[in-house]
């Protein structure tokens, strides 16, 4: 979704499948990122406010492993195609009395995620990572992630995309095989062509015995996984290869 076509917000969808995390190794991992920060905000984003506290200091420690682990799944190379310069890590973003999950400045090459309770959102947090991670990498490989003819012509015959992800802010809306939909791995994905792909990456990361299972009867949902891999190994060399798709 969009906030004046500039920043993408991803609000508080939630996943419930439980992704295995050894703390011990994703700290003995490099982290290929440039910087990432703990702080609170109070900042202007192209004319919009973003406001956020720290993170919660009982939840730091964890989400910060999680984000390191995940960051060093991306092989060699793969980081930089998304021209991300920072990450900041902060408490529950809100943006004109909105709150959600995280956002990507792709002008500022920031991305703000929020610190969730890995105890009870550990799946989500993975998948929102991995989301917007996509969107960021989307809109610097194409310039414009949300007009995208050849995605869309991807869908079955008649399907129209809604209103974008502004329009579908229940809880829920983003769980892996939430949208009944043939082509769509979660309600989310129906909202718009940036949402879609981006779930579709996010979702392939985290819960990929799913997606890979649905595609095997799902013809609309196999040809996205084909031309998510083919763009993956066209920015990096045998990125997509790597996801097994």
């Amino acid at each position: 979704m969009a906030i004046a076509a500039i920043v993408v917000v991803l609000f508080a969808v939630r996943a419930t499948r439980t992704v295995p995390h050894d703390a011990a190794r994703a700290a003995a991992r490099p982290v290929p990122v440039p910087e990432i920060a703990t702080r609170s905000l109070s900042i202007v984003v192209r004319g919009h406010p973003l406001e956020s506290g720290p993170p919660p200091s009982e939840f730091i420690g964890p989400y910060m492993d999680m984000l390191r682990w995940e960051l060093a799944r991306y092989p060699a190379g793969a980081l930089g195609t998304l021209q991300l310069q920072q990450i900041v890590v902060c408490d529950k973003l809100t943006s004109g009395g909105v709150s959600f999950d995280a956002m990507a400045d792709w002008d500022a090459h920031i991305l703000y995620l929020t610190a969730l309770d890995l105890a009870h959102e550990d799946n989500h947090a993975r998948v929102v990572v991995h989301h917007e991670a996509f969107h960021l990498l989307d809109q610097a490989q194409t310039g414009n992630l949300a007009d995208d003819a050849a995605w869309t012509a991807l869908n079955e015959a008649g399907f129209n995309y809604g209103s974008g992800g502004d329009s579908m802010r229940q809880l829920g809306a983003g769980d892996v095989g939430s949208s009944g939909r043939a082509g769509f791995v979660s309600a989310y994905a129906t909202t718009g062509v940036d949402e879609d792909k981006a779930e579709t990456y996010g979702h392939l990361m985290i819960d990929r015995t799913w997606v890979l299972r649905q595609a095997a009867r799902d013809p609309a949902l196999a040809r996205k996984l084909g031309v998510l891999k083919q763009r993956l190994n066209g920015y990096v060399r045998g990125w997509g290869d790597k996801l097994g798709v």
